[in-house]
């Protein structure tokens, strides 16, 4: 980046201009990523290891599908998914509360 220590009015007027043009110029139109993706993708979204995919995946815990030896993830099934497995975060106060109830029951 270069120092300017004197500068000119229309030279000013002209890097303004060229500065403004370029922050107005419409940003490239990125496409949207494809639905369905690998296992990579997946354990990366999800953050569960490639195993633990596989295993779920056979079980029937995970939404997938297969596509000859290969398993395809939906990545709006598994948001939804994620969504599902997410549990609200429970306060020390509820949790002690809960427990007490729990051991008053067994007796």
């Amino acid at each position: 980046m270069e120092i300017i220590t004197s500068i000119s009015f229309e030279e000013l007027e002209s890097l303004i201009t060229k500065a403004v043009k370029k922050a107005q110029a419409p940003s490239p139109i990125t496409t949207p990523a494809p639905d369905r993706i690998g296992i990579s993708e997946a354990a990366d979204i999800t953050g569960l290891k490639k195993a633990t995919l596989y295993r779920k995946s056979f079980d029937g815990s995970i939404p997938c599908e297969r596509f000859g030896k290969f398993l395809i993830f939906s990545r709006k099934a598994l948001s939804v998914w994620m969504q599902e497995q997410t549990t609200p975060k429970v306060s020390q106060r509820d949790a002690a509360a809960e427990h007490l109830a729990k051991e008053a029951r067994k007796r």
